[in-house]
């Protein structure tokens, strides 16, 4: 159990072994800029747990654990002999027992018999049942293990956006909803066009994020040492420390890449068209841009009214404009969501399954317009 336990300080040091014995064969070869840091965590190792450069050495052995298996194109001499080992090996591995890990996908009780508290309830619990159900449905691989983490986060993302938004009526206007709206619709592209390509672009997507935490660690750097105030020092240590121990338990950070332009390469426009959902794009994403970035017709409309004395050009002054929640806001992330869950479930294969969170609400909200009812379908 304890080679099993990734954390452990048995695990930790057999991992380090193998890096080391890879190196002693010839199999991995160490940039000349690397070497000092790398000496440094062989010579920390020993230490773990019990120091913070030794816990800092292990997340990097732990995150240049796969770099044992990479393909030929990925490096001059690997472990390619031992691939299909390796791929029956997890496979055999993965059906040992359950996850461990706790969990957060559990039913809600309202508290009160309060009519609204009891729909955003019953509405949550419907939307977590959706995505359980898939979850409940994909098999994980652990050969695939990159597009299992990116794909269904990002459907837990998905589903966190319109869970929150149904927890705060208050929202359900046009000040705030297509804010929340837009990102919905990011994700549904950006979902869409990783499940076109799997096994690379759920890479690219990992990498990107791990890039953006550097670069955000060497912004911090910078800045603590421009700070003065020792709280705010402090802090920003704080800060640095957490983000150096995330991106060292997934990756050595001399191996992380900062992209300064788009995750994909592509723009989101392009990302859509390939994932064969212009339209969506065109006729959701773009409007819902306008809150996002709060362009000129989105203020002018919420933000602005005309002045009525005739002498003063018809101008406009600031303004907020009064607005009662409106369901219906709820409702359109309902149907992105659903359009998200029946998407990924077209290129799972999975059939039959429910989409409880749109049942309900359309029960609850627009049960009385046929109308509406036939356009939904």
């Amino acid at each position: 159990y304890e080679c099993y336990d990734r954390n452990s300080r048995l695990a930790v040091l057999s991992m380090a072994l193998a890096y080391y014995l890879g190196i002693k064969q010839g199999k991995i070869h160490i940039a000349s800029h690397l070497v000092d840091g790398l000496n440094e965590c062989f010579e920390t190792i020993g230490y773990y747990p019990n120091s913070e450069a030794a816990r800092r050495a292990a997340g990097a052995f732990r995150a240049s654990a796969p770099m044992l298996f990479m393909t030929p194109q990925d490096v001059g001499r690997s472990f390619q002999n031992d691939n299909a080992w390796v791929s029956e090996f997890w496979d055999g591995v993965a059906g040992f027992g359950p996850c461990l890990l706790e969990d957060t996908l559990i039913n809600e009780t309202p508290e009160s018999d309060d009519p609204i508290e009891a729909f955003i309830f019953s509405y949550r619990n419907a939307a977590r049942a959706d995505l359980s159900a898939r979850l409940e449905q994909w098999h994980l691989n652990l050969n695939e293990v990159e597009v299992y983490e990116v794909v269904s986060a990002l459907l837990c993302r998905q589903t966190t956006l319109v869970i929150e938004l149904a927890s705060s009526p208050a929202i359900w206007s046009p000040h705030i909803a297509p804010i929340i709206l837009r990102a919905i619709t990011d994700v549904f592209i950006s979902l869409a066009w990783i499940l076109k390509d799997p096994n690379p672009r759920s890479k690219q997507f990992v990498d990107d994020g791990l890039g953006a935490i550097k670069l955000q660690i060497a912004h911090q750097e910078r800045a603590l040492e421009q700070a003065t105030d020792p709280d705010e020092k402090d802090q920003i240590r704080q800060m640095i420390e957490m983000w150096r121990e995330w991106l060292a338990a997934q990756r050595m950070d001399q191996f992380v890449e900062v992209n300064l332009g788009s995750w994909s390469g592509l723009n989101t426009r392009k990302m859509a068209e390939e994932a064969g959902f212009i339209d969506f794009y065109n006729y959701v994403y773009q409007p819902f841009s306008g809150a996002a970035h709060s362009n000129w017709a989105h203020v002018s409309a919420f933000n602005a009214v005309h002045c009525q004395n005739p002498a003063h050009r018809w101008h406009r002054a600031p303004a907020i404009a009064p607005v009662e929640p409106d369901p219906h806001w709820l409702f359109l992330a309902t149907k992105y969501l659903r359009k998200t869950f029946a998407h990924f479930d077209d290129v799972m294969g999975f059939t039959g399954m429910p989409h409880i969170a749109f049942d309900f609400i359309r029960e609850q909200i627009v049960k009385d317009s046929s109308d509406r009812d036939g356009n939904i379908a």
